[in-house]
């Protein structure tokens, strides 16, 4: 009987004039290619009678059909189950043992087919490398394992069903540290060595990291805010928190460094005179300030001489303010830049003019005169009016106040 293996059937007719069938065909297009020929089959002939059949060339029978075996297919030696095999954890390990009849070197590469996208360890090693399988979501998975004879690229395939029924479930937070506390004389390059470690669950998420600030007087720049291991500048002197955070996809974690920062490590000297601010809307009950003056630096809004507000300019020394509180008239708007270093001379004025809000209410001029008593001005004619404003105090009062 025929062993268990793949097998190929050609069928070759003769002419009438007796000449071989083409065995020659054959041989070039099947042995080439590993397949090997182990007999003929004649008219009537079974294949228990392939150990007693005449030469491979014999043309005896009319109509004689070839059978070819692939010999130099490679032998896997593991087996496979049959039954789907179930993993409660989230993955599997993995090695095949496989020889090659023509002494070739082999390989095996991996197929997973399933719900979800699989994670490999490693895929087309050498044959035996073992390989760790994990899964992210549950569900039914099919493997496909090829092993090949890398002298001839002719494979193996070997399949195995998996039921993933559970996950790695102790997810655990990620560890960060955000380095040890410093004091420090100077405002930038400043070192931050964080560290952060994780156990690589959930399977297939990345782990981010991200610095803030939490507190402190001045503006906080980072170089590369998402990389643990970076340096910040810093705008003023004085005490900053700055967090350290990290996330797997799952769960979260973050740590905090504190910053003390000395007077005079930072900027050499103190911010040059700002220029005026410029207003927009003006007239208006919220006119709108602009400015510039050097970056990351504070900024000290004065009104009639009162500091009305402080902020930060941006890192092109850019800032924006609107007036929402001044009371109605005319306002000189001032302003100053501050760093490490010192103060910077106030800005010349800006001559701004608030307007009466729109739910403001005017002065009641409505009145006819005398109204119970007193002396009534309010129907004063205009001509009167203008000549108290006029200054002409001839005009007593008590002429329109008998």
């Amino acid at each position: 009987m025929l062993a268990k293996g793949e097998y190929l059937l050609s069928i070759a007719l003769l002419d009438p004039a007796g000449m071989l069938p083409n065995g020659c065909f054959a041989m070039a297009n099947f042995v080439a290619n590993g397949w090997q020929p182990i007999g003929r089959i004649g008219i009537g002939q079974s294949t228990s009678d392939l150990l007693n059949l005449p030469a491979f060339t014999d043309p005896n029978a009319k109509v004689p059909a070839y059978v070819f075996s692939r010999a130099s297919l490679p032998s896997v030696s593991t087996v496979f189950s049959t039954q789907p095999v179930v993993v409660n954890n989230g993955e599997i390990n993995m090695a095949i043992s496989a020889t090659a009849p023509d002494g070739g070197t082999l390989s095996v590469t991996y197929l997973v087919f399933g719900p979800a996208p699989a994670t490999l360890s490693v895929n087309g090693a050498p044959i035996g490398t073992p390989v760790k399988i994990q899964f992210s979501q549950l569900g039914n998975y099919e493997i496909k394992a090829f092993v090949v004879n890398n002298n001839n690229g002719l494979s193996a395939k070997r399949t195995l069903n998996i039921s993933v029924q559970g996950l790695s479930g102790s997810n655990a937070s990620p560890s960060v540290s955000a380095g040890v506390d410093q004091n420090l004389s100077r405002l930038s390059g400043v070192t931050l060595d964080g560290t952060v470690s994780d156990d690589g669950l959930p399977i297939g998420s990345t782990l981010t990291a991200t610095w803030t600030k939490i507190s402190g007087p001045g503006a906080v720049t980072f170089a590369s805010a998402s990389s643990p291991k970076t340096t910040v500048s810093l705008s003023l002197a004085g005490n900053y928190v700055l967090r350290l955070s990290v996330h797997d996809g799952d769960l979260a974690s973050s740590d905090d460094v504190r910053l003390s920062v000395t007077s005079g490590g930072g900027s050499a000297s103190a911010p040059p005179k700002p220029a005026a601010p410029s207003v927009s809307d003006n007239g208006t009950a919220t006119p709108t300030l602009t400015g510039t003056t050097e970056p990351n630096v504070s900024v000290h809004i004065f009104s009639d001489g009162k500091i009305i507000h402080s902020m930060v300019s941006g890192s092109d020394g850019k800032w924006t303010f609107i007036l929402t509180s001044l009371p109605a008239g005319i306002h000189s708007i001032t302003v100053q830049a501050e760093n490490s270093a010192g103060k910077s001379p106030l800005s010349n004025s800006t001559s701004v003019t608030i307007s009466t809000p729109p739910n403001g209410s005017a002065p009641d001029t409505s009145s006819n005169g005398n109204n119970g008593g007193g002396c009534g001005l309010g129907g004063l004619s205009a001509s009167v009016w203008l000549a108290l404003l006029l200054g002409m105090k001839f005009l007593r009062l008590n002429r329109f106040c008998p």
